[in-house]
């Protein structure tokens, strides 16, 4: 079965707030505030893949 990584994102006019939960044990992967910039939050989702050993897992997403 795929893991499932919950990102929550928190836009501002320059910077974005985001967060990585692993769905199945609710933990915080980590956190980071970043630039608005699209490539940054390409990054930080393939770093998440890569922090539980997973790069096929699922990503769903939100933001406020």
């Amino acid at each position: 079965m795929k893991s499932i990584i919950d990102i929550g994102m928190d836009d501002r006019k320059k910077t974005y707030s985001l967060c990585a939960v692993l769905k199945e044990l609710g933990e915080v992967l980590f956190e980071t505030r970043i630039p608005a910039d699209f490539d940054l939050i390409i990054k930080f989702i393939e770093n998440a893949k890569s922090i539980i050993n997973q790069p096929y897992a699922d990503i769903k997403s939100s933001y406020e």
